[in-house]
């Protein structure tokens, strides 16, 4: 073969290094005498490449901000040098927004490389805007060469997906901040709530709607996409205003008015406010008012709707009653028609006189009841009754259960009456009468009271507790080494110049004193019965044996007072307010054990001030009127007194100093005291003229304290107790 070049090669020139400039320079001659030269700059080594281009990109996925791609590595990662493996670094993605047929407004425009840091041949693009069409092509580069290769071809069809609307419908409720109440319909005595008593117009909060879906979104809609309507229903059915939204540009809306409703002014702006992402969605928000003109009393409810039609249809709800105000309400008259009562069990007699006690009950009626509502009544209470005495009342008319007339056909169309039948009067103190208030409401809470008549009759529990409760209620039996409240029994016709005689009856050859149990119906105004004569008895009243003169609470006429549907039958306004009256105790001893006893303390207990000299107790400061207290024992198998038994005479507990002895016990006229004291608690320490213990004792002896006060002298005590003591 031949060829055009001189081929030389030496071997000497096979160790050259590169440097920063080498150069070839070759020396040769031709016809010319002298030598010609030819130099050549070179390089020892060929530099690297860069990468060939990349298969052409498609689209795998995408989303409202980004789309994923897919595509193939460069044939050659050196295109100087092919059959080298040169291994990829980056890939260089440049993309750019092309189109944009849904949003208002077109195309945002949007270009920028993307290089992502390691191999991958399916990056995702982000930070794209939505509904948005991209051309895209890849670059790639290797580790030695900082410059990308050959541009793979365009990706032409590569879009993002639709944004999601930011709202839908109507996102907040229809709401409005009149002043409103609780309250019972008439028609049923339902509870209900939101009654609006005022007719002043009612402007809603804030109502924020959709106006775009994401099926005509941007410049997929039409011109007007929604529209919102008000109406009412229920009560009353009102038409009112409908408002069309118009689509692109933002475009406010004025107030519009029908048949008292109105829907003001709509505000519209861009869902969105991000760059890419406006011109898709818009919303409304504004208010709606209720004019005065719609308000009805009714006892049906009131629904206002807001509704949202656009590609869907939203409603938002709002429910309320309507009644007119009414004036402070009116009871105008209450009336106790009975009072109710239970022989022993909330009646009983006491001294002769039918007291109330417990809960008895009353049958109230309430005339002329007004201004408490027309279609409903207050939720709590129409009417309550309450006591103007001491006595506790409780009770509320919560339903129209009672109310006898007043209501047509679920509607208050006059005044009403309610009667109440067992209302419950729970006793707490001494009264002469019982009092009812009724007080009626109206649906604001406003007040206004009634009281009635009261009924005269003798409310007295602590008289009912001291006799039936306190006292001891059979002679029973005790060793009386602790203080015992004692057993009443019958005083009997007291004469005598002392006063403590017992009538010939009770004679001491009669049967024994604690046979005849005190009787409290007896009349201490008059005799009883052929055998009983209780008129120099002491009357119990609020829980106190008492003298006539200061008291407010005994000794009355008690003809007109009830203790039930009848009247008391006695009258001690007459008694006299001079001489004594008295009341008689007894006790049981029985296990008497040790040393035995010689004496006996008698306490008073809740007694007016007692004063003292050197040897007496008296019921008033001058000391001119003694408290009377004479003491017995008694032998039951044998009463009278005698020195071969346990009977003594009744021996005088309030006189010093002490006659009574072992000799002269069955004579009348002995005293006893010990010693006495007390202001408070008045005490008599009296003596026996014997020692009464296991072995002198052989049957359980009676102990008697009969006890006179003098009828001119404000005194009174509770009861009295008795202890055995010894020295």
């Amino acid at each position: 073969n031949y060829r055009n070049a001189f081929v030389y090669y030496n071997s000497n020139i096979s160790t050259l290094i590169s440097s920063p400039n080498p150069t070839f320079t070759l020396y040769y001659t031709n016809n010319n005498s002298t030598y010609n030269s030819s130099l050549v700059n070179f390089s020892i080594f060929l530099s690297t490449g860069t990468p060939s281009a990349p298969g052409t990109p498609s689209q795998t996925a995408n989303s409202s901000s980004g789309i994923t791609i897919s595509y193939t590595a460069p044939q050659y990662g050196d295109s100087n040098n092919p059959t080298i493996a040169t291994p990829i670094t980056n890939y260089k993605i440049t993309y750019q927004s092309t189109a944009n047929t849904v949003r208002y407004g077109g195309v945002v425009s949007q270009n920028s490389n993307v290089e992502t840091g390691n191999t991958s041949t399916t990056p995702t693009i982000s930070s794209l805007y939505p509904d948005t069409s991209y051309t895209i092509f890849v670059q790639a580069r290797n580790g030695d060469n900082a410059s990308y290769g050959n541009v793979s071809a365009n990706l032409t069809t590569a879009v993002t997906s639709y944004i999601s609307p930011s709202i839908s419908g109507i996102t907040t409720n229809l709401t409005f901040s009149p002043t409103s109440y609780s309250a019972r319909l008439v028609s049923n005595s339902v509870n209900i709530s939101n009654l609006i008593l005022s007719n002043s117009a009612l402007t809603s909060g804030t109502n924020t709607f959709a106006v775009h879906e994401l099926s005509n979104r941007g410049n997929l809609g039409n011109s007007t996409p929604v529209s919102l309507s008000l109406a009412v229903s229920g009560a009353a059915t009102i038409t009112g205003p409908a408002v069309s939204v118009n689509n692109f540009p933002a475009t406010n809306t004025s107030l519009s008015t029908s048949n008292g409703l109105t829907i003001n002014a709509i505000t519209v702006s861009d869902s969105y406010a991000a760059t890419g992402s406006t011109g898709f969605y818009l919303q409304g928000s504004g208010t709606v008012t209720l004019g005065t003109t719609i308000f009805t009393p009714s006892n049906s409810q009131y629904i206002v709707t807001l509704t949202r039609t656009g590609v869907t249809t939203q409603t938002k709800t709002y429910g309320f009653y309507y009644d007119t105000t009414s004036a402070t309400p009116i009871v105008g008259g209450v009336t106790i028609n009975k009072l109710n009562t239970v022989a022993n069990s909330t009646t009983r007699q006491v001294s002769g006189v039918w007291i109330v006690y417990g809960s008895p009950t009353l049958d109230i009626s309430c005339t002329d009841i007004s201004n408490v509502g027309q279609y409903f009544y207050n939720n709590s209470q129409l009417l309550t009754y309450s006591s103007t005495t001491t006595g506790t009342i409780s009770a509320s008319e919560v339903t129209l259960t009672n109310v006898a007339s007043g209501i047509t056909a679920g509607v208050i169309t006059g005044n009403l009456v309610i009667t109440k039948s067992g209302l419950s009067y729970n006793t707490n103190s001494f009264e002469t009468s019982i009092g009812v208030r009724a007080t009626a409401y109206n649906i604001q809470g406003t007040t206004s009271y009634r009281d009635a008549t009261s009924i005269a009759t003798i409310v007295d529990p602590a008289s009912y507790t001291l006799v039936y409760s306190t006292l001891q209620q059979s002679i029973g039996g005790s060793n009386l080494s602790s203080a015992t409240a004692g057993y009443r029994i019958y005083s009997g016709i007291c004469s005598g110049t002392n006063g403590y005689r017992p009538d010939s009856l009770y004679s001491y050859n009669s049967t024994t004193y604690v046979n005849t149990a005190y009787n409290n119906g007896w009349d201490i105004t008059s005799t009883n019965n052929s055998d009983i004569n209780a008129t120099n008895e002491l009357q119990i009243a609020n829980g106190y044996f008492q003298t006539i003169t200061g008291s407010s609470n005994g000794y009355k006429n008690y003809l007109s007072y009830y203790y039930g549907t009848s009247l008391n039958t006695v009258n001690y306004s007459g008694i006299s307010n001079s001489g004594y009256r008295y009341v008689t105790f007894a006790w049981r001893l029985t296990g008497v054990t040790g040393t035995g006893y010689n004496g006996i303390r008698f306490s008073f207990v809740g007694n007016s001030t007692t004063y003292f000299d050197s040897n007496s107790a008296y019921a008033n400061s001058g000391k001119t009127k003694k408290i009377q207290l004479y003491y017995r024992v008694e032998d039951p198998t044998s009463s009278s007194p005698s020195l071969s038994n346990l009977s003594t005479a009744w021996i005088d507990g309030n006189y010093t100093p002490n006659t009574v002895n072992s000799s002269n016990y069955n004579t009348e006229g002995q005293s006893g005291l010990n010693t006495f004291s007390g202001s408070t608690n008045t005490i008599f320490n009296v003596i026996l003229p014997y020692t009464i213990n296991s072995t002198t004792v052989s049957v359980n002896p009676i102990i008697y304290c009969r006890v006179g006060l003098p009828m001119d002298i404000a005194y009174q005590f509770q009861y009295i107790t008795a202890t055995m003591t010894s020295s």
